[in-house]
């Protein structure tokens, strides 16, 4: 069986070793560090659930570089040609195809899924389901004690992405490798990542000094569920509940180093920080082209839900801005919600959330703080400054 890996896309950060178009993805939120490839099957041939697919093997693959581009992977194995493109080769049973049988195949990057192999010790293979697997954590948790967006970052980190084949139908071929028109598994990140861009002019003095996110003493930082809010359908506690305090989830650590510099002044080191530039509306009318700095990447974080079980969920997760204007420190807690409704916005997998600083009103010291959010899986995110408006 060859199964070929849809990489996410949309990093936004120039990937060096050679030219693309679009321009491919940094490495840190799309490589495959380690690989684990689950295949469940089921007899039942009308509308099988989740729980009618009970796991027939489960397989660490070895992720390996490939020697050019015409390498194929060996049977086990899961080659890296470069540039956000895998493929993976797994021998299946002997038992594993006949009539009537429809099979599933789920992939676990970058996260052993622990909970679930666990589970495997004191059951055997047939009783254990596709549903079961859906409402597993992450084994990366952030806690009290590891709150910081590096436990997804660096040579021991990459960004856990999961997902799953649809309904197949396997043919056994004579001496060849089962192949099906589906063969294809896009992935998908399991987290949420925040970027800033700073629209603050040059005759407000601004910098950026820290950036975080802060939960409530009663919904603490969620836990990663490797599938997307399957485990909140279906009751399961998601929140993060070794003790009962405020948590604050940190920036990534190199903005610890190299602060958060200037995009016309940093040293070119930092891939991370850009120009970003767009045209926005006057009141009177007319346009002009507001510029400023993009730092991307700034953290992470697990999806957080709007409501549970229909009821809304009522401490908000706020974002906690550290910063100085013309030489006044000063620190903002921005609520992150909808502005038209007052509520929450859900805090979904593979988004990226912007938070976009603007000038203060005239006769105003209050800087304007502004949310856009994007689907992770395009390239070039740029929204504007809400149009030109300030949203406080």
């Amino acid at each position: 069986m060859v199964l070929n890996l849809g990489l996410p896309q949309g990093d936004e950060v120039n990937y060096t070793r050679a030219l693309h178009d679009p321009v491919a993805d940094d490495a840190t939120e799309w490589a495959v560090k380690t690989m684990k490839v689950y295949h469940f099957s089921t007899a039942q041939t009308t509308n099988p659930t989740d729980a009618d697919y009970t796991l027939v093997k489960a397989y660490d693959l070895p992720v390996t570089t490939a020697e050019g581009s015409t390498s194929v992977p060996g049977s086990g194995q899961c080659l890296d040609y470069g540039d956000g493109e895998y493929q993976i080769r797994i021998s299946l049973r002997s038992n594993a195809v006949g009539e009537g049988t429809r099979y599933k195949f789920v992939v676990v990057t970058n996260d052993v899924c622990s909970d679930f192999d666990n589970s495997l010790e004191n059951a055997t293979d047939e009783s254990v389901t596709l549903a079961a697997l859906k409402v597993c954590i992450a084994d990366k948790q952030l806690t009290g004690e590891t709150n910081s967006s590096d436990l997804f970052m660096g040579n021991t980190g990459a960004l856990c992405m999961t997902g799953a084949t649809g309904d197949l139908t396997l043919t056994r071929g004579h001496n060849e490798f089962l192949t099906n028109e589906n063969d294809k598994i896009t992935l998908t990140r399991i987290m949420a990542r925040l970027d800033v861009k700073s629209f603050v002019s040059a005759s407000n003095v601004f910098e950026l000094k820290s950036v975080a996110v802060k939960y409530g003493k009663n919904y603490i930082a969620p836990k990663g569920y490797l599938f997307e809010q399957e485990a909140i359908t279906t009751g399961n506690n998601i929140w993060y509940d070794d003790a009962r305090a405020a948590m604050e989830v940190t920036q990534n650590s190199k903005y610890n180093t190299i602060g958060f510099p200037d995009y016309n002044n940093h040293t070119g080191e930092e891939e991370w920080v850009a120009e970003t530039s767009k045209e926005v509306k006057l009141e009177g009318g007319g346009t002009i082209t507001r510029t400023g700095t993009w730092y991307k990447k700034v953290l992470y974080m697990y999806p957080f839900p709007a409501k549970i079980g229909g009821n809304i969920t009522t401490e908000i997760p706020k974002l906690v801005i550290d910063y100085t204007l013309n030489g006044e420190p000063g620190t903002k807690e921005i609520v992150m919600k909808d502005e038209t409704t007052t509520f929450a916005f859900d805090i979904l997998r593979n988004y990226v959330y912007t938070l976009q600083v603007g000038d203060p009103n005239a006769g105003s010291k209050e800087l304007n703080f502004t949310f856009t959010c994007a689907p992770w899986n395009v390239h070039q995110i740029d929204a504007d400054l809400n149009e030109g408006e300030a949203v406080n």
